[in-house]
């Protein structure tokens, strides 16, 4: 009997376990696959289903909430006297007066904002089409109902003097219906002008000419007759006259003060065909 107690003490013995790091790759596999199959604590697996049909709640009604808020806010505005034009200014206009721009765009005090918006495109295209004076055009609306035109003018180059009137000449060849009482500037003033190829011949050789020649002109005449309908006298600010021809004016008349010092007296200076000067008849300026 004390051989078989012996052997049953034995067998039921402990077996000292190994630690992870002494094991072979094998061993420490299967002892790190049975641990993480042990069985976890219930609480801990199953999530918390009252949070999460909270969250859900939450999640839902933002869904919900959200856009019928945003549609309760944009009827709101929409009937307020805050979405229809307050204001309309005009900035940039020096030239053209300010109303014509508000009559021009089409804009009523009934108007609502929200929809100029998206007419903003047509309305600065209507503005050019129907003021050709005007370069650049566009619109802003600061404070929620202040419309605010943003205008750039093309540059005056003159004045036309027609029936007792002066009407300012710009660059692009338009000539203003607003009269003007008397000139401004030290600008020319040009005389039986009118819109078309003439005019803007003169424009493209006056704007080609320095600034030192521009001060020098004080009057441009068209005097073209049959023979040459393109001849142009000019009254210079130094009592002198230049008859020249607008389409070789811009390379010719750039010389003038060179043929201005050759004359010892007041007199012309011939640039239409040649180039020589002569002075006035002694009883005076033809």
């Amino acid at each position: 009997m004390g051989f078989f107690d012996s052997k049953r003490r034995h067998k039921t013995k402990k077996v000292k376990k190994e630690p992870l790091e002494m094991m072979k790759p094998w061993q420490r596999y299967r002892a790190q696959k049975s641990q993480g199959n042990q069985s976890r604590p219930v609480g801990k697996v199953l999530p918390n289903l009252s949070e999460i049909r909270r969250k859900n709640l939450i999640k839902n009604l933002t869904i919900v909430l959200v856009p019928l808020l945003l549609l309760l806010f944009f009827l709101l505005y929409y009937i307020s006297p805050v979405s229809k034009v307050g204001e309309v200014d005009v900035q940039g206009m020096h030239l053209i007066p300010e109303q014509k721009v508000i009559d021009n765009s089409g804009i009523k005090a009934s108007d609502h904002i929200l929809q100029l918006i998206f007419s903003k495109k047509n309305i600065n295209q209507k503005i050019k089409k129907n003021m050709p004076g005007i370069k650049k055009v566009s619109f802003n609306v600061h404070n929620l109902n202040h419309i605010v035109f943003n205008v750039q003018e093309y540059q005056r180059i003159g004045y036309l003097n027609r029936g007792n009137h002066y009407y300012s000449v710009l660059s692009n060849g338009i000539i203003l219906t607003e009269p003007i009482s008397k000139p401004v500037g030290n600008l020319p003033v040009l005389e039986n002008f009118k819109e078309g190829q003439k005019l803007n011949l003169l424009i493209k050789a006056f704007n080609a000419l320095p600034t030192s020649i521009h001060n020098d002109i004080s009057e441009i005449h068209l005097t073209g007759s049959k023979i040459n309908p393109y001849q142009i006298r000019l009254y210079m600010n130094d009592n002198n006259e230049v008859v020249a021809d607008l389409r070789t004016m811009q390379t010719k008349l750039i010389r003038y003060p060179t043929y201005a010092k050759a004359l010892k007296t007041k007199g012309v200076v011939d640039l239409e065909v040649g180039a020589f000067a002569y002075p006035f008849p002694k009883s005076g300026k033809k």
